[in-house]
């Protein structure tokens, strides 16, 4: 039933159908004006961490030998974690509805960074994408995040049958995603993933190194909010996205890895997440 046409349909779908779907989806909520100096906090520290993990990637990996499809996946492993897949279910268990809001609003610089930067660095042809185009910019990804933006600020509902569409739509994005991933993992021998020992610094670096050094940075920044401080390092600490094998298939970069690096970093935040949550529960 399933071939390299059906693999690549099914990772166009997901990228420019379900994908937007879901985050109108997740935009499409009440502004609470109580809550406005929490998302102050998670939206500028959400932005802060996402700076420092661009340049924890790039320093990492510029001392990895590799190719430029495999530096692409190691950059992208580090700097877009699993926020929708684990993140979400982690934060919501720990914090509750509270929390998920707060995570939403973080979310949006993910949403941004993906579609813009993420592109960039996780294809193919190093040199024609080492610069910013309006083609990569004006893609369903960053129309969604706008589209969602606007609902949120504005009091804007949309009507029920339409967001009711959007829901159903977006929820197929997980099992879809993975599907995919697993599609292209079936190619792959398990020993291969275990011997890579530039997977295993990725790993280390994703799950433990940069969830430290946000800790140790927002440790010194005056006045941040507990629960946003704690949102924060944990959301550092989460396995990669799930989506670097689907990108990587789809904008020519190394899917194999891509599903590798998603493949060790979930199977080892079965270990590093609950240790990580122990660390902050005891600061």
């Amino acid at each position: 039933m399933v071939n390299d046409h059906f693999s690549n349909s099914l990772s166009s779908f997901i990228i420019y159908v379900s994908l937007p779907a879901l985050i109108i989806n997740s935009m499409d909520s009440d502004f609470n004006q109580e809550q406005l100096s929490k998302v102050l906090n998670i939206f500028l520290t959400g932005l802060g961490v996402y700076l420092l993990m661009i340049l924890i990637s790039y320093l990492v990996v510029y001392f990895i030998p590799a190719t430029t499809e495999e530096k692409g996946v190691y950059k992208f492993s580090l700097i877009f974690a699993n926020v929708s897949f684990v993140g979400y279910p982690v934060v919501n268990l720990l914090f509750g509805k509270e929390g998920i809001f707060l995570v939403t609003i973080s979310n949006l610089w993910y949403k941004v960074f993906v579609w813009t930067l993420g592109i960039i660095i996780i294809g193919s042809n190093a040199k024609r994408n080492k610069k910013l185009s309006w083609d990569k910019l004006l893609n369903p990804g960053m129309f969604s995040v706008i589209i969602g933006l606007i609902l949120f600020i504005l009091p804007i509902k949309l009507p029920y049958s339409i967001t009711t569409t959007l829901a159903m739509l977006g929820s197929t994005s997980t099992p879809l995603s993975m599907i995919v991933v697993g599609c292209i993992l079936s190619e792959v021998k398990v020993s291969n993933i275990f011997s890579n020992w530039r997977l295993w610094t990725i790993t280390l670096v994703r799950l433990v190194i940069t969830p430290l050094i946000v800790l140790s940075v927002l440790k010194v920044v005056p006045n941040i909010n507990l629960i946003v401080f704690n949102i924060s390092v944990i959301l550092a600490g989460m396995p990669a996205a799930a989506n670097t094998a689907i990108f990587a298939q789809k904008f020519g970069g190394d899917a194999v890895l891509g599903s590798e690096a998603i493949f060790l970093t979930t199977l080892a935040s079965l270990v590093t997440i609950p240790l990580l949550v122990y660390t902050l529960g005891n600061l």
